[in-house]
């Protein structure tokens, strides 16, 4: 299985549209057996789901992500554990021992890159709708 982890430095980065690396790691159970670096600073906020897709990330750990993201990367078949801070390390160790909880976190405030005014998101769903409540 292939994770992302978006970096700045050796820590998670605070936003995921802020990041301009993740590091792509992948792991057979609990052991990594391979990690690259993938720089995103050529790669626009609204086109990173679909980045990661290509590289065959099923999971990304970042710190805060945007809703609009946040519901992109699900569309994309990728689950999101966000929230997070601290050395990106200690936070790939806590993953690989099943120590971070996936709860749906997504920063407040802007919705550069939604179709939110239109009253449609881009992943299609209307406001206000589905099991994250208004999104």
């Amino acid at each position: 299985m292939r994770i992302a982890i978006a970096t700045f430095q050796t820590q998670i980065s605070p936003r995921f549209d802020c990041a301009n690396t993740v590091w792509l790691v992948d792991l057979e159970g609990e052991n990594e057996v391979a990690r690259t670096e993938l720089s995103l600073m050529q790669t626009p906020p609204p086109a990173r789901a679909a980045l990661l897709r290509s590289h065959g990330v099923a999971v990304l750990l970042c710190g805060g992500v945007r809703r609009c993201d946040y519901f992109d990367l699900l569309d994309q078949g990728i689950e999101v554990i966000a929230g997070l801070m601290g050395e990106a390390q200690d936070m790939l160790t806590a993953y690989r021992q099943g120590r971070l909880n996936p709860e749906p976190r997504w920063e407040p405030g802007r919705r550069f890159g939604c179709n939110a005014r239109r009253g449609r998101h881009a992943h299609g769903a209307p406001r206000g709708r589905g099991p994250m409540g208004n999104r």
